[in-house]
């Protein structure tokens, strides 16, 4: 029999070195400070340094587990189980690349890769976006074989290490270029990517969340969350006029969750998450006043700007009631909600017009 004249094709197959940790020591504090420069991890020896990507064979960086995917209770809701953390997808790993590269052009700022490095080796730069460091240094040293073990040994360490501090200080120019970026770059990306970039922020602020799937006319709305004190929240996402549509949508949510799954209504959270705060003049707002008055339910708004600034702070939302996050007619701002969340004034005027206050 004659042999084939064509070549075998092989999958290629990734083959670095991974780094690991300094012998005999282990890290303490990784200490963001003020969110004016990139985080220093101090060691048992007295020593610091910057972090450094040690290579992991599952990054956080790039992708959720299933289980952080999985709703606790609502098992019903028809979840897209998309694992990205980046919704704009600016974060890959070449074959030829040792480790994981970001894409600065497509890069929004919104800090869920920098967050999620367990070793603090992502960082943002107010004007490039998300750096990845894969520099060795004196204690992230490059190892002699690439077994997994070894990687998996130097996140142990740093499983228990305390972090503290934020990792960029909010200002208005910044908040302007986040706007800028996720204007740019959303026309090129696919149709859930308003729903993606909102999981993953409540995700990392640490609110169960699940977006739906799309194409599935049982549950239409958004997205199902899981705030510890209520029995389930739902969220309508809008990133442009279809805000105005939002709170009605949510009545709708409220009534299939009430009616079809017998939720009491006092144990919904019903959120509204939309890019920019409508303006004053808008009808939103009135609804919004409206609904609360008739029916007894508030509505909360938050923007991607003010869960974006809560993800800088490394924040844990922990909601209580939905008055944290309501706004309405007479309001229209939801600086004192954050800053109540931040437990510290908000450090710019306008956070970009909309982003925490509604323009006249």
């Amino acid at each position: 029999m004659e042999s084939s004249s064509f070549q075998t094709l092989e999958q290629r197959k990734r083959k670095i070195r991974k780094k690991i940790v300094k012998k005999g020591v282990y890290p303490r504090l990784i200490d963001w400070g003020g969110g004016k420069s990139i985080s220093r991890i101090h060691f048992s020896d007295g020593g610091c340094s910057i972090g450094s990507c040690i290579r992991c064979d599952n990054p956080f960086c790039m992708e959720y587990t299933d289980q952080e995917l999985r709703l606790a209770i609502f098992n019903e809701f028809p979840s897209d189980l998309n694992s990205d953390v980046c919704p704009v997808k600016a974060i890959s790993w070449p074959i030829d690349s040792d480790a994981p590269v970001i894409n600065q052009d497509t890069c929004i700022m919104c800090g869920l890769c920098v967050t999620r490095c367990p070793v603090s080796a992502i960082s943002l730069n107010v004007k490039k976006g998300a750096i990845i460091n894969d520099e060795p240094n004196n204690y992230f040293l490059l190892s002699d074989t690439s077994s997994k073990y070894r990687s998996e040994e130097s996140l142990r360490l740093f499983s228990t290490c305390h972090t503290t501090g934020i990792i960029i200080r909010e200002n208005d120019d910044l908040f302007r270029r986040i706007y800028e970026r996720i204007v740019r770059v959303a026309p090129s990306q696919e149709a859930q990517f308003p729903n993606l970039l909102t999981r993953n922020l409540f995700l990392n602020l640490g609110i169960k969340s699940a977006m739906r799937r799309l194409g599935d006319t049982n549950i239409r709305m958004d997205l199902i969350i899981e705030p510890e004190n209520f029995a389930i929240g739902t969220a309508e996402v809008e990133l442009g006029n279809g805000v105005l549509d939002a709170p009605r949508n949510i009545l709708d949510n409220i009534a299939i969750l009430a009616s079809r799954y017998k939720i009491k209504k006092d144990k919904i959270l019903p959120v509204v998450v939309s890019l920019c705060l409508p303006n004053q003049r808008s009808e939103y707002w009135q609804v919004i006043k409206d609904i609360s008055t008739v029916l007894g339910i508030y509505i909360g708004s938050f923007t991607i700007g003010a869960l974006i600034l809560l993800n800088w702070n490394r924040c844990h939302l922990f909601l209580r009631n939905t008055m944290e996050v309501y706004a309405d007619s007479d309001s229209h701002s939801i600086r004192k909600q954050m800053e109540l969340i931040l437990g510290r004034p908000i450090d710019a005027r306008d956070l970009y017009p909309g982003f925490i206050e509604s323009q006249k």
